[in-house]
């Protein structure tokens, strides 16, 4: 009988594990365009997905081709409320020539003979474009890495990161500009004038006369001067402050065109629930024996429903007592004025009938008519 009522309880707790429910409905998403100044959003604690285009990289002349800010996306979960930061990266438009000046947001400017990149999108728990959060890095959650400026005539920049931003054009420079990655900044290409580096948060735009590096985690270099002048990197993106992070460069299988077609850079965050914590005085009991009592929690829920619906006390309410007769999986709902909330379920394994033996070395809940 020992042997029978173990077995009952390993499917029991197996049930409980496979009944876990998780409604992953999304509510409204909050949407965020470019600006040209920190965002804000007050989150409720729940969990939420992030997604973020980086900005495009921008012409020298309309022989080269734009090149793309990459997108990354990831779940955050929020364990209180929280005030999160939000900066959606810049791209000139339709804006061709030479010295175009800097793009929000880490978009390094153009040289003369090349297009400025484009600025990173990021979110963090600290506000701040990103090249200030330098000395405050853990504070970012996600980043999506601008384009690099193309270089002269055909010559285009690198595409944003992904993990790693793409490497410009080289035209008749000596070395292309590179990419920024996850620790360093692109380099900058070599010619007649060479680029420089990137840097956390900055594509290079200060020397050469190439593109300018995009922004990103890590910014793209800038294109070196030449004849025929370089392209500019692109930056790289950051997912390690979310989980489920990934971020794609544009090309790559499983990349979302950005939704606007301005250029800018484009974050969304989606609202995916709210977990409900349960904690219960024990999982098992005897037949006859005292009531469980079973607590729910979850921020900001204003009302609960327990199932199955039964005579136990407090049935509507955080808290209820149940004293059922055979093991039983309970569920409890909540509603949160704007959000949706998960489902928990918790199982009370029931034995026997009521014990006649309440001392016993094994570990097992032994019930009367059991034997060890």
């Amino acid at each position: 009988m020992k042997n029978y009522y173990s077995l009952i309880k390993k499917i029991t707790l197996s049930l409980m594990l496979s009944m876990l429910l998780f409604n992953s409905k999304a509510q409204t998403p909050i949407t965020y365009n470019y600006t040209g100044a920190v965002q804000t959003v007050n989150l409720s604690a729940g969990v939420y997905q992030i997604e973020c285009w980086g900005a495009d990289g921008n012409r020298y002349s309309g022989s080269s081709v734009a090149t793309k800010g990459g997108y990354s996306k990831g779940i955050y979960v929020a364990t209180a409320p929280i005030t999160l930061y939000i900066v959606v990266g810049q791209c000139r438009g339709a804006t061709t020539g030479g010295n175009q000046g800097a793009c929000y947001n880490g978009g390094g400017s153009g040289g003369t003979y090349g297009g400025s990149g484009g600025g990173a999108s990021h979110v963090a728990t600290t506000t701040g474009v990103l090249s200030a959060l330098s000395g405050n890095q853990s504070a970012v959650l996600i980043v999506a890495g601008g384009g690099g400026g193309s270089g002269y005539s055909t010559t285009n920049g690198g595409h944003g990161g992904g993990l790693t931003g793409l490497n410009g054009g080289q035209g008749s420079a000596t070395t292309f500009a590179g990419g920024g990655t996850q620790m360093a900044g692109g380099a900058g290409g070599t010619g007649a004038t060479n680029g420089d580096v990137g840097t956390f948060g900055q594509g290079g735009g200060t020397t050469g006369n190439g593109g300018g590096g995009g922004g990103g985690w890590y910014g793209g270099g800038r294109g070196a001067g030449s004849g025929v002048d370089g392209g500019g990197g692109g930056g790289s993106a950051y997912i390690g402050g979310v989980t489920n992070g990934t971020t794609i460069v544009t090309g790559a299988s499983g990349f979302i065109t950005n939704p606007v077609n301005t250029g800018h850079g484009y974050v969304i965050i989606t609202p995916l629930s709210i977990p409900i914590d349960v904690t219960a005085s024990s999982l098992e009991m005897c037949i006859g024996g005292s009531p469980i009592t079973m607590t729910a929690s979850a921020n900001g829920v204003s009302s609960y429903t327990w199932l199955p619906v039964g005579n136990f006390a407090g049935s509507n309410s955080p808290t209820i007592a149940v004293n059922p007769t055979v093991t039983t999986v309970y569920t409890v709902q909540g509603t949160h004025p704007t959000m949706p909330v998960t489902s928990k379920t918790i199982a009370i394994t029931v034995y026997g009938t009521i014990p006649s033996i309440t001392a016993n070395s094994s570990s097992t809940l032994l019930c009367s008519g059991n034997t060890a």
